[in-house]
């Protein structure tokens, strides 16, 4: 595995012949996260089709996290979903972060390459865990409003102070369970965690 790393000198911009440089003959997948999370990064359409056809030409998939899609302070940044624009593409999204349902757990995978598809299928039956007819139902409902709910999220967002001017300068530090309880609780973390272990 290698990392293709953004740097805050580049605005938090990835690469394409940095990336073009990590590929080997071995290269089977390249992950990315657009929009990415903690940075808000959102790759220009030029270059993510781009890194798309780069993909194509090496026989490469795409898998790309679109998790906070929707969440664009300024919608026409967003970009369209991989799985649209390229057969080697997926897409992953879900309703727990641009929609602010993770309760519901439901989220989805999509691709235009049957085989993988079916594939991730029967992986999915084999597992013990399936999302309850009332999330189901909730997230249809979800789903069909989702213009007004991610423009009220957008909203929500654009109102932040570290998000009013786009990127974010640096990211945030991250906040782990042991720190959102210390702040709860008032325990001191490293005890908290280590009596869990």
């Amino acid at each position: 595995m290698s990392r293709w790393d953004a740097r805050e000198e580049a605005g938090w911009a990835l690469d394409l012949d940095e990336l073009a440089a990590l590929l080997t003959p071995r290269t089977r997948l390249i992950v990315v996260i657009l929009p990415h999370n903690p940075t808000g990064y959102i790759m220009p359409a030029g270059d993510f089709a781009e890194l798309l056809r780069l993909a194509e030409e090496r026989g490469i998939t795409v898998v790309s996290d679109e998790i906070y899609a929707g969440l664009a302070v300024d919608p026409a940044a967003e970009l369209a979903p991989a799985a649209t624009l390229s057969p080697r593409a997926v897409s992953l999204g879900g309703l727990s972060k641009s929609f602010g349902l993770p309760g519901l757990r439901v989220g989805w995978i999509a691709t235009a390459d049957r085989a993988l598809l079916d594939r991730a299928r029967r992986v999915r039956m084999h597992a013990n865990s399936f999302a309850s007819a009332p999330s189901e139902y909730l997230a249809a409902i979800a789903l069909r409003h989702s213009a007004a709910i991610l423009a009220r999220n957008r909203g929500d967002r654009a109102r932040q102070p570290c998000r009013r001017r786009g990127v974010h300068r640096r990211p945030p530090r991250p906040a782990g369970v042991a720190r959102a309880v210390r702040r709860r609780a008032r325990l001191p973390a490293a005890a908290w965690t280590r009596d869990r272990r």
